[in-house]
């Protein structure tokens, strides 16, 4: 089966904040678009961070003496802004990358979003319900998939490449 590349799963319709936006008007937009990550802007459109569902919670004010206990909805410091708590060492995927090569990056840095770049410019981003659609989809129509890698292996095998030429031959 050819690569596919991470062009054909990302989401390009990116809703975005800046980073003076409070983090109650950013948590509204991650629930009311139900979303999990916002990437952060400049007034010129440059991507500077990303704020995330795990960032929101690492920002609420415990409502509870027991650890990890907040309240519903949430409570965050009146003036609290996106940029006290977003990430800013981003991670990049070209559009052109590979699916494999982009999980293995997101498994191996332990993040949940990739943004993804054409020619220096984000152009959209790809996350962990992406890749679990695809392997839904994937696991939906196993022997579809599987008749596709099997016919992939015979033909770049030897035997792949014996069967053209007598194929050619007219044997």
């Amino acid at each position: 089966m050819p690569a596919k590349e991470i062009a054909k799963i990302l989401s390009s319709h990116l809703l975005c904040v800046r980073s003076d936006t409070s983090l109650a008007e950013a948590y509204e937009i991650l629930g009311e678009n139900e979303i999990r990550h916002l990437p952060v802007v400049t007034d010129q459109g440059l991507v500077v961070g990303i704020i995330s569902d795990r960032d929101f919670l690492l920002a609420q004010i415990p409502t509870s003496s027991r650890k990890g206990m907040h309240q519903w909805p949430p409570s965050f410091a009146p003036n609290a802004q996106v940029r006290d708590f977003m990430t800013t060492e981003l991670k990049v995927i070209s559009i052109n990358e590979d699916i494999k090569e982009a999980v293995n990056f997101m498994i191996n840095t332990k993040i949940s979003s990739c943004l993804v770049e054409k020619e220096g410019m984000i152009v959209g981003i790809v996350t962990t319900e992406d890749l679990l659609v695809l392997l839904k989809n994937y696991l939906a129509n196993p022997s579809g998939s599987l008749r596709a890698k099997m016919e992939s292996f015979i033909l770049n095998s030897p035997l792949g490449t014996l069967a053209h030429q007598l194929s050619n031959a007219g044997i």
